[in-house]
């Protein structure tokens, strides 16, 4: 993937979460958070990356996915 489309992927999957956290549902909460964990990642943004998968896996004991939890810890 070229800068543009992580800048693209970023933003759709930001307004993504900024949706599901006002309507409430956490499941998709933590899909949001854990892809842009991804994408920071690839980025080499260690930090961000870091923080949206630590949310991701808080979300995902939450609502007691495990098989998440282990998706976003690989």
């Amino acid at each position: 993937m070229n800068s543009s489309s992580f800048d693209e992927a970023e933003d759709v999957l930001g307004i993504g979460l900024q949706m599901a956290e006002r309507s409430g549902n956490r499941d998709f909460q933590a899909a949001f958070s854990a892809n842009l964990s991804i994408v920071h990642l690839h980025r080499g943004r260690l930090d961000e990356a870091m923080t949206f998968g630590e949310a991701a896996l808080e979300l995902l004991r939450g609502v007691g996915e495990s098989r998440g939890q282990a998706d976003v810890m690989l």
